[in-house]
């Protein structure tokens, strides 16, 4: 060390014993009380594992966790929640009749399946589920997903018919078949969110924004549209699959329009018409002059009326409209999935798990703060899980939360996930009596239903003006979520929109927020000192990515400070703090730390003030202590008013914003 450098620590080992005895008296009447929660990998396999099998009693209450319909059914007020519960699991059923047919046939398999998946989806979900409102069974975006991997699975076992994959083939004599494809897919669907669910992954449901889902799943609509334009126009397109698919898709549909089936698309742009009146004209109607808002199940009402029509006109054998066919009655028995097709599985099972999970917890968490209630997003990665693996046993597709459904229950007053019983039993008598009454219904039909239900989805565009005065980062997240899915497919987009995400949450630790405030001249009360004081934020975790982000920001402050205040070049340095708000400072690195101590010293170069740290966490305190960046306890205070009011200002003091960077 040079003899300079020598001379300089001394002055300031000075200046801070001068400091120090004023704080030393002061400080004895804080008291600080810390409590620290070490919750490292360690404690939480100790805690979530260990514990539970400390003793029996232990045991059985965590084994009885996962059954969170034993608390609420306990609890349950008869009176007061049977009724609401019955009339919102009947109107839900209504609805899961429609939406399961319809989304089967985007998913590639028979409408029957889709009678299926929304019986055992919303049963087993009831038993683990600790959501009140959400309605599991049939979702585009995930139907869309296993019809996509639905196709591809069965061009790789039978390529001679991988053109073109519809409910109307026939594939009875086929090993592999879309049913058993799509089944094993849900099982492993579930095993996926099993996997999660053990290794404790609900807190990367974090990274999926509410911008990058929105923008998500509206790209995928309109793939999910896409393909069901050629069966409103009654022509049979070859599949294609692949990034840009859907351009080639939307050539292929100009291309058809001369071959297009007329009574076809007729019949389509009547089914939608009659829906637009209904939900949009005379619902909001109905809604004025009826007091108990009941929703009117419009499709339901459009699938019987086209079925009657369909039957009385002789559609299908006069003007070659295409219909569901046969439908049989009775439940299925279980069975165990096609173990042999996991390995093909496994990763657009991962995708769909992904997307369930993402929109499921979601809308679990927005319901829940809504009613104010509670959920528990690891137990619901359970119960997706468990709901989706034990449904593979039967022959349906993978299931996810709708936020349609999801409303309707709201509105019709559900308050438990007992409305999901009186939905099963509704759906129940349909397979087993009404199955059959639905052969005749066209298939244009159920495709006109899919592509009116997008319209809400669509209509997040009207968000995005919002979005961008609130967060441009936000805004550019929903942009490249939707554009990445259009463009290139819906795997590769949700894997695109995963990585910019995260790429954002980069940029913004990278460059983040800061602020330094000057106050006014202040004199203590003892009349002695002319103090001021510098207080400096940084509004992120100091690690090597923004280590120099932050020496520039503190470096400009430094010469705002001196820039505003001359007498800090004069000889008396005493009464000069500057003060650290490490208030939002939850992590340090060793390149955090270096950065820290050359701010210090130049601090103390070029104005010989005083530092201190106000709002340091513990284990950041520590940190600093241990590296020697601080030199003791008298460094910190716990608060910027215990500092204030330890140097004898009483008084709210000014502090005039000097510099703010975003």
């Amino acid at each position: 060390m040079s003899w300079l450098q020598e001379l300089f620590c001394n002055e300031i080992k000075y200046v801070r014993f001068r400091e120090s005895e004023l704080i030393m008296s002061k400080r004895k009447d804080f008291d600080v009380i810390e409590s620290v929660q070490d919750d490292n990998i360690l404690g939480t396999v100790r805690r979530e594992c260990l514990a539970p099998c400390s003793s029996p009693r232990k045991l059985g209450r965590s084994a009885l966790s996962f059954f969170p319909i034993i608390d609420w059914l306990r609890d349950y007020n008869v009176k007061e929640y049977l009724l609401p519960d019955l009339i919102g699991g009947i109107t839900t059923g209504v609805l899961h009749v429609p939406q399961g047919i319809a989304y089967a046939l985007l998913s590639g398999v028979r409408p029957v399946n889709g009678l299926y998946m929304s019986f055992f989806a919303p049963l087993f979900y009831m038993i683990f589920g600790t959501s009140r409102q959400t309605s599991l069974g049939s979702f585009a975006v995930v139907a869309l997903m296993t019809g996509v991997a639905n196709e591809k699975i069965m061009a790789s076992y039978y390529p001679s018919n991988s053109t073109v994959i519809s409910i109307l083939d026939d594939y009875s004599g086929y090993d592999i078949n879309p049913i058993s494809i799509a089944a094993t897919l849900t099982f492993t669907v579930g095993l996926w969110q099993l996997a999660g669910a053990i290794l404790k992954l609900e807190f990367l449901t974090l990274y999926f924004s509410s911008p990058m889902v929105s923008g998500f799943t509206t790209g995928a609509a309109v793939h999910v549209m896409s393909s069901q334009i050629d069966d409103i126009m009654g022509v049979k397109l070859n599949r294609t699959s692949g990034p840009g698919y859907l351009f080639v898709v939307i050539y292929r549909l100009a291309m058809k329009i001369p071959e297009m089936n007329l009574v076809t698309l007729v019949t389509s742009l009547i089914g939608g018409l009659f829906l637009i009146l209904g939900k949009d004209y005379l619902r909001p109607a109905i809604n004025r002059w009826c007091k108990m808002k009941i929703p009117i199940p419009y499709e339901l009402i459009m699938m019987i009326l086209a079925t009657v029509a369909s039957s009385c006109f002789h559609l299908h054998e006069v003007y070659s409209v295409l219909i569901v066919g046969t439908v049989p009655a009775g439940m299925p028995e279980p069975q165990l999935p096609e173990f042999s097709l996991i390995p093909d599985c496994l990763s657009p099972a991962l995708a769909i798990a992904v997307v369930t999970i993402a929109v499921h917890i979601s809308m679990a968490k927005m319901l829940a703060q809504r009613l104010d209630y509670t959920i528990d997003p690891g137990q619901e990665m359970y119960a997706l899980g468990l709901t989706s693996s034990l449904s593979g046993l039967f022959p349906v597709f993978p299931n996810s939360t709708a936020l349609g459904r999801t409303m309707v229950q709201l509105e019709s007053g559900v308050r438990t996930q007992l409305s999901a019983l009186f939905s099963c039993l509704f759906l129940l008598a349909v397979i087993l009596f009404l199955g059959p009454f639905f052969e005749t219904l066209p298939l244009c039909i159920l495709s006109t239903v899919i592509v009116v239900a997008l319209r809400p989805m669509f209509k997040k565009f009207k968000d995005l003006s919002g979005l961008w005065k609130v967060s441009r980062i936000d805004f550019a997240i929903w942009v490249v979520s939707f554009l990445a899915t259009v463009c290139i497919d819906v795997i590769g987009g949700l894997g695109i929109s995963v990585i910019f995400t995260l790429f954002t949450v980069v940029l913004r630790t990278q460059w983040p927020s800061w602020r330094s405030t000057i106050s006014r001249p202040i004199v203590a009360e003892n009349g002695k000192w002319i103090k001021r004081i510098c207080v400096f934020e940084f509004d992120s975790f100091l690690l090597f990515t923004n280590s120099e982000r932050f020496k520039l920001a503190a470096h400009e402050t430094v010469r705002n400070w001196i820039d505003n205040i001359p007498s800090l070049r004069e000889t008396d340095k005493m009464g000069f703090y500057f003060i650290f708000n490490c208030s939002a400072i939850t992590q340090v690195d060793s390149s955090g730390l270096i950065a820290i101590r050359d701010v210090i010293c130049e601090i103390q170069k070029k104005t010989m003030a005083v530092v201190y740290f106000v709002n340091a966490r513990p284990k950041i305190k520590e940190l600093l202590l241990t590296s020697k960046v601080a030199i003791s306890e008298d460094d910190f205070f716990n608060t910027l008013q215990d500092f204030l009011s330890i140097m004898n200002i009483k008084k709210p003091i000014n502090i005039s914003v000097v510099d703010e960077s975003e």
